[in-house]
């Protein structure tokens, strides 16, 4: 969890917002170095989280054996999701859905402002590998993104990734080959 402050006024703890820093001028002389390595040993925990989390990224992009579909499964997708909206995908949707569905690469990152249509194309990848019988779960940060992957993409299986990992963890699910 976050750093807490030890043994300052309470005027200073209701101004702390972590990862931040403290006034240590508040606090006592040993509380203000309790505070400030509480505060490194945070800043060093993100930055070990975020090695990590590189290094995972790394890995799974030059991976050339995941899951893909064939081209001609996911244009045809694209062509489904086209006609449940009533209007085209854009190019960028387009080429984001042949990317998302065919490269068959660990990792794929898709960007856009809110409202590009990264979750219209999200749809239609969806599609893609549940025709060939893929198991597609869906996974976020949010709660509130997590439900809009169900909602809007129709990912069913959509979770936090902090309740993701913990199925994962309890038994509850077990991903197989047949899961993106």
């Amino acid at each position: 969890g976050a750093p807490t402050l030890i043994a300052c006024d309470p005027p200073a703890t209701s101004r702390v917002r972590w990862p931040s820093s403290v006034d240590v001028e508040d606090c006592s002389p040993t509380a203000a170095a309790i505070v400030l390595w509480k505060s490194a040993i945070w800043s060093i925990t993100i930055l070990i989280s975020s090695i990590a989390i590189t290094a995972a990224v790394d890995i799974e992009v030059a991976r050339t054996d995941a899951p893909a579909v064939l081209e001609v499964d996911a244009r045809l997708a694209m062509a489904h999701q086209e006609r449940a909206l009533g209007t085209h995908l854009t190019v960028g949707q387009r080429a984001a859905v042949l990317g998302l569905a065919t490269s068959g690469r660990g990792v794929e990152l898709v960007v856009g402002v809110a409202g590009a249509g990264k979750t219209t194309a999200l749809a239609a990848v969806r599609a893609a590998f549940e025709a060939d019988g893929f198991e597609v779960l869906g996974t976020s940060t949010s709660g509130q993104a997590a439900r809009a992957l169900k909602r809007q993409a129709g990912i069913e299986a959509s979770r936090t990734l902090a309740s993701l990992t913990w199925r994962l963890d309890h038994g509850q699910l077990v991903l197989t080959d047949r899961h993106v």
